[in-house]
């Protein structure tokens, strides 16, 4: 039976500068997969201009940066965008 491991980004063997890790939301994904990499979302919204919802995520050690993932009708990420909380997440 096959076993899974667990690896880090990049692998800590790789030479040369860090690289960037692999988004792990990106565009067309549905949005089941968005929950299970990221969890469930601080706030969902369904604005009436747009066609599908917006999941609301916080980022981890900031205090007021937040992004946002917008869904198309079929479930499907549009887009990623990040932003400042005004609010301070209350």
């Amino acid at each position: 039976m096959p076993t899974l491991h667990a690896c880090s980004w990049p692998p800590r063997s790789s030479p040369g500068p860090r690289r960037p890790r692999p988004p792990a939301v990106v565009p067309g994904m549905q949005s089941l997969d968005v929950q299970l990499a990221l969890g469930r979302p601080e706030h969902k919204a369904k604005f009436h201009n747009e066609p599908g919802p917006t999941w609301t995520y916080r980022v981890a050690g900031s205090e007021d940066t937040v992004f946002d993932v917008d869904f198309d009708a079929d479930g499907k990420v549009l887009s990623i965008s990040e932003r400042i909380d005004e609010t301070g997440g209350d």
